[in-house]
């Protein structure tokens, strides 16, 4: 928590309950749990939570909006070839469709 803050994390969510980073199937309880994650963090007293998440488009974005608490965004503009390039590197090829998908779907706040 070198934050300051608790960490919600659909990457790690999807791996406790799969053993693997991805299964379309359990998309769905991914973020029902991650959105649980969030507001239990809230409601235990925790003043910021963050959400380590790839939310690419307003939709995504949208579905964080609570008028329980504020939502702050920090965007990362980290360059297709080196998602790729990080994705080679660690082994996970697998994600280069992802990452070229995710590069065409992205709507900037």
């Amino acid at each position: 928590m070198q934050q300051g803050a608790p960490v919600v994390n659909p990457d790690a969510i999807r791996k406790a309950l799969n053993c693997y980073p991805y299964i379309t199937e359990h998309e769905k309880e991914v973020w029902h749990i991650a959105h649980t994650m969030v507001r239990a963090l809230f409601l235990a007293g925790h003043e910021h939570v963050i959400l380590d998440a790839t939310n690419l488009t307003e939709r995504r974005r949208s579905e964080w909006l609570s008028p329980e608490h504020t939502v702050e965004y920090a965007c990362f503009d980290t360059p297709q070839t080196e998602c790729e390039r990080r994705a080679r590197e660690t082994e996970q090829d697998y994600l280069l469709p992802v990452i070229a998908r995710m590069a065409q779907q992205i709507e900037w706040p």
